[in-house]
């Protein structure tokens, strides 16, 4: 397991985040002019199960706020490397969306950032579970989708004059949603992960004209030539129901990217969370021409989406059939290869 050491040995300057290694924490938060001099951190805790970075809770004696370091790997699959600047994108972006008045009520208010530390410190939102109850059965509801969608229409109409390019971690992204999936020989055994789910991808794996249309889109998706901001990891796991509203959090795969994938990923995740047929066909309703956005472009993502998160490392906490799973499967094919908006 990857820890500390490894970590410093290739960061030696940086301090190591981590619920053990409190004084060093606080001594560089108070170089920093984050803690006051009179604050002293009580205890640290993990704040979360975090997919790609450590969290912490920090708590003080005066307060408490949330500790985000990112590491040269994916803290919940180690064996996987990744970009250790992505921390500060994320940092870029909440900046960004914080000087816009119709977005900054989405996003955590930004205490600190210590680049040279690949560290943020963020507001804490209390203990608090993320959307990702709607894998459980939790219900989307109409006010949801009407936030989603300001908050996509404000992050999209964003005149941005320089962003990071964030080119390593669309790169690692582009290999597990458009690659990786649908080798034959991954080495990813489908059958341990739910029985019958390996014959249910057979027919994308032997479909050479599939596969090379989810070439394609991957081409559109690490394309320079995009001018929107997108957040690119636009699903439950990435959005907070607090007593303020919603929260939309861990932007580090973000870029100027086609406006459609934001769309589409939540469009995904719909299906896959088994929302009713009512809700998703309003979500679908609001791609409308105002809104100027390439309907098959979505759906075609979004069928990526399903198939990657089914077939793929990264799984999501689903509770279904492979009935169920071989039915989206079939319909992710008929969006990528038609743009066929029956759902």
């Amino acid at each position: 397991m990857k820890g500390e050491k490894e970590f410093l040995t290739q960061f030696p300057e940086c301090v190591y985040v981590s619920v053990d290694n409190v004084k060093a924490i606080e001594i560089l938060l108070k170089k920093n002019k984050i803690l006051q001099e009179n604050e002293e951190i009580d205890r640290l805790s993990i704040a979360g199960e975090g997919n790609m970075n450590i969290v912490l809770r920090a708590m003080t004696n005066q307060r408490s706020f949330i500790i985000k370091q990112s590491r040269p790997w994916v803290a919940k699959y180690p064996q996987i490397t990744a970009p250790i600047e992505r921390v500060n994108v994320e940092a870029e972006f909440i900046k960004l969306t914080l000087q816009h008045d119709d977005l900054n009520q989405y996003s955590p208010i930004l205490i600190g950032h210590i680049p040279s530390h690949f560290l943020l410190i963020l507001e804490d939102l209390g203990e608090i579970s993320d959307f990702s109850v709607v894998y459980q059965g939790a219900k989307v509801t109409s006010e949801d989708l009407s936030i989603f969608a300001t908050y996509l229409d404000a992050l999209h109409a964003i005149e941005v004059l320089s962003f990071p390019d964030n080119l390593e971690m669309r790169t690692l992204n582009h290999e597990h949603i458009f690659h990786f999936p649908f080798q034959k020989d991954n080495g990813l055994n489908l059958d341990e992960i739910q029985q019958g789910l390996a014959n249910a991808a057979m027919p994308i794996t032997e479909n050479l004209k599939l596969i090379n249309r989810i070439a394609e889109l991957g081409k559109v998706y690490l394309n320079n030539d995009h001018k929107r901001l997108i957040h690119g990891d636009f699903y439950p796991a990435s959005f907070l129901k607090t007593d303020s509203g919603i929260k939309v959090i861990d932007a580090e795969f973000a870029f100027l990217g086609p406006k459609e994938f934001d769309w589409a990923v939540l469009l995904a995740h719909l299906m896959m969370s088994d929302q009713p047929f009512e809700v998703v066909n309003e979500f679908v309703s609001l791609f409308t021409p105002n809104r100027n956005l390439d309907t098959q472009l979505i759906l075609a993502f979004a069928g990526v989406e399903i198939l990657r998160r089914l077939l793929g490392v990264a799984q999501l906490p689903l509770n279904t059939t492979i009935t169920k799973k071989t039915a989206w499967i079939e319909s992710s094919i008929n969006w990528i290869m038609n743009g066929n908006l029956i759902v």
